[in-house]
């Protein structure tokens, strides 16, 4: 679930139909000129519409359990970060609540796919709202974008709230965006928790 911001934002899913890869592809300016390498259109530097779609997009493939689709939103060198501690400047500076790599996020999927998968009482569903998008960063091959979320999780009729900031570097690439980073910033990441199975 998500929620509409007054940015123009669009979401990406027009019901439960197949997705359009289209809307994740780069945009290209239609006046052409620029410095652009022979062969290859103009870009345009992003607006804050089409980032948050694209943040729509990838907390839908995670709240419909596509999670394989989801990691074809990460470049293969991307990082999927959740500090320890409010502040942290690097995921190499202190110890994280997570820090992997996309070899890593494969073998995360692989066990929630697993039907004996340890500590896991029973199907794993989640729902995230998201807003307050902000545009910190914006150029034609790079960008950086923070939203807002709520997330609720429920498993064997036990619900957990999570709430918190996600920061997306974002690398533009032949089939569009791509997360270089992804931080999410829990409110309570210094808090004792449980144990974590869900990619937030």
């Amino acid at each position: 679930m998500t929620m509409p911001t007054n940015q123009g934002v669009n979401p990406v899913l027009q019901g439960g139909g197949e997705r359009d890869s289209r809307s994740l592809e780069p945009k290209a300016n239609p006046k052409g000129g620029g410095a652009a390498p022979a062969g290859r259109p103009e870009l345009l530097t992003p607006t804050l519409a089409e980032l948050a779609d694209f943040v729509v997009e990838e907390c839908e493939r995670l709240d419909e359990g596509a999670y394989e689709s989801w990691l074809e939103l990460f470049a293969e060198d991307g990082l999927y970060w959740v500090p320890l501690a409010h502040g942290q400047e690097s995921p190499d500076s202190d110890h994280s609540l997570f820090s992997e790599n996309p070899a890593l996020l494969r073998m995360r999927v692989a066990r929630l796919r697993h039907p004996a998968a340890h500590g896991m009482a029973g199907p794993l569903r989640t729902s995230r709202v998201v807003g307050g998008f902000r545009l910190l960063e914006a150029g034609s091959e790079t960008a950086r974008v923070s939203a807002r979320f709520v997330l609720v999780e429920y498993e064997n009729e036990r619900e957990r709230l999570f709430a918190g900031k996600y920061t997306y570097d974002l690398r533009r690439m032949a089939a569009g965006w791509r997360i270089a980073r992804k931080r999410v910033d829990l409110i309570n990441c210094d808090a004792p928790l449980a144990s974590i199975q869900i990619l937030l």
